[in-house]
């Protein structure tokens, strides 16, 4: 979307895929991003981005401010409630990358003071990191090729 003074890219509900770049270079850069980062699995990983995937797409298409969605309304996947957005937060955290969990009903503008004033909203719950439950989508579909994702962080639940 693009307005007289600002761009947003809304990723749907994804998974990985490469043109994610092109896409950064086509249309971007982009203000605000809203990127699918919950709702995965090890054995689904092409379904939906996993946290780290969700802040990788979002420094490749240029995001400045990443709005994490499709996480905290319905359970969907194996993984605690709130395994998300800790993930993408300690992920962009250790990339050093804005990012802006709304709270739901609230109306959030999205802008540098509702970053620096969030607080967390949800509850602390168990949750598994990058390295304890690691989400490697495959190449065009194919199980024997896999994206080499690198976390950044290690994050500790």
């Amino acid at each position: 979307m693009r307005g007289p003074q600002h761009r947003v890219w809304y990723s749907g509900d994804t998974g990985y895929f490469a043109e994610l770049a092109q896409i950064g270079q086509r249309l971007g850069p982009f203000d605000v991003t809203l990127i699918d980062s919950g709702q995965y699995d090890e054995k689904w990983p092409d379904t939906h981005l996993s946290p780290e995937l969700a802040v990788q797409a979002n420094t490749l298409v240029g995001g400045k401010l990443m709005v994490p969605v499709h996480w905290g309304r319905f359970n969907l996947a194996p993984h605690s409630w709130t395994e998300p957005i800790e993930r993408v937060r300690a992920e962009a955290a250790c990339r050093g990358q804005s990012y802006l969990p709304l709270v739901p009903g609230v109306p959030t503008e999205p802008s540098a003071d509702a970053v620096a004033g969030q607080q967390q909203w949800w509850p602390q719950l168990p949750w598994r990191s990058a390295a304890e439950a690691p989400i490697n989508p495959t190449v065009n579909g194919d199980p024997d090729q896999r994206v080499n994702i690198d976390p950044c962080s290690t994050g500790t639940p």
